[in-house]
């Protein structure tokens, strides 16, 4: 098995903040952000998994992935919902706060 891995080049003129289990509580998140005076054009956002599940941030939780400046990991989380989703993709999700799961429209 090949393991991929990606090497982040130093922040030389910038901050990085790790962060674990946000579970889409990003509110909070941001307020925190804001305290430490959080510069998006020169900090970066370094997410430690469970960006999902729980909190009420859905959609703002799920745009973060869009963001130059925040990077994650998958989390146990994130695992359960693939695996939900290989074994049953018209199952609803549901373990461990997820029924945002079914809140989210097919685009397809």
């Amino acid at each position: 098995m090949t393991e991929r891995v990606l090497r982040l080049p130093p922040n030389e003129i910038g901050r990085d903040f790790v962060i674990g289990d946000i579970h889409f509580r990003t509110i909070v998140l941001y307020e925190g952000l804001e305290a430490l005076d959080f510069d998006s054009a020169i900090d970066r956002v370094i997410a430690v998994g469970d960006l999902i599940d729980r909190g009420q941030g859905v959609l703002d939780g799920l745009k973060l992935l869009g963001e130059p400046w925040f990077l994650t990991v998958q989390g146990n989380h994130e695992q359960m919902l693939i695996n939900a989703y290989r074994t049953n993709p018209d199952a609803p999700y549901s373990a461990h706060g997820a029924g945002w799961w079914s809140t989210i429209a097919d685009e397809s």
